[in-house]
């Protein structure tokens, strides 16, 4: 079975409220955006989708290079536990991540790094599987054939046997991303998330188990800043 939910927003920005989805400031050198509450949260049965978390509005006075930095606080929960008896196999896994990208006026053409296109930069991630192999807890053994010997196979009841494992974790993550050569004028630089989790079971037990798992992912409180740089032609970066 496997379920999947995403994300919804669930507060805005501490700058220049914009509508009901976002927030922005004005700067010349330097954008700023901050927020003290939480921005997004997961919802079970939603689409997923890249929605705007902050946006800065940033006017260039000459041809520039822009450095685009989120900050956010990354919250992760996965919840698996496996059942199972008779030397049967079940698994459970869980996973949940966040992705964030940049948007310069509307788009990502020359957004640096962009090596996973739409997909944008993991911020967190996390891919939880328990996998358990359980004989089971014996609950009853009765001789059945009367031949004074039971057969633990044949002759005695067993009870599902699990092991849970939860994990919830709070972390602060930022990258950098690069805009070169960004026109002179205003210009509105986006920051995008996208969150989603989801859930699978399985097991080798013909009559089935009743395995479980679950995961949800959130941003907590996060910010941006946009500077104005320029470049030195020709350098290079060898890996």
């Amino acid at each position: 079975m496997k379920k999947i939910s995403t994300m919804m927003i669930a507060a805005l920005a501490m700058c220049l409220f914009v509508g009901n989805a976002y927030a922005e400031s004005t700067a010349s050198k330097t954008g700023v955006c901050y927020s003290q509450m939480s921005l997004m949260k997961t919802e079970v049965g939603t689409t997923q989708q890249w929605v705007d978390i902050m946006k800065v509005n940033l006017h260039t006075s000459s041809q520039k290079d822009l450095v685009i930095t989120p900050s956010l606080e990354c919250l992760l929960t996965t919840d698996t536990k496996a059942s199972t008896k008779g030397g049967n196999t079940s698994t459970a896994t869980a996973n949940a991540r966040i992705r964030v990208r940049v948007l310069v006026d509307g788009n990502m053409d020359g957004i640096v790094p962009n090596a996973h296109g739409e997909m944008g930069v993991a911020y967190c991630e996390r891919t939880q599987t328990l996998s358990v192999k359980l004989q089971g807890i014996l609950s009853m053994c009765k001789d059945l054939n009367g031949d004074t010997f039971i057969d633990p196979n044949t002759e005695c009841s067993l009870d599902e046997e699990s092991v849970q494992l939860i994990l919830d974790t709070a972390s602060s993550h930022a990258f950098s991303f690069l805009a070169p050569n960004v026109g002179v004028g205003d210009h509105i630089i986006t920051i995008q998330a996208l969150i989603d989790s989801s859930s699978d079971t399985s097991t080798t037990d013909p009559a089935g188990s009743a395995s479980t798992a679950s995961a949800t992912a959130a941003i907590g409180v996060g910010t941006v800043i946009v500077d104005e740089v320029r470049l030195a032609a020709g350098n290079t970066l060898t890996m």
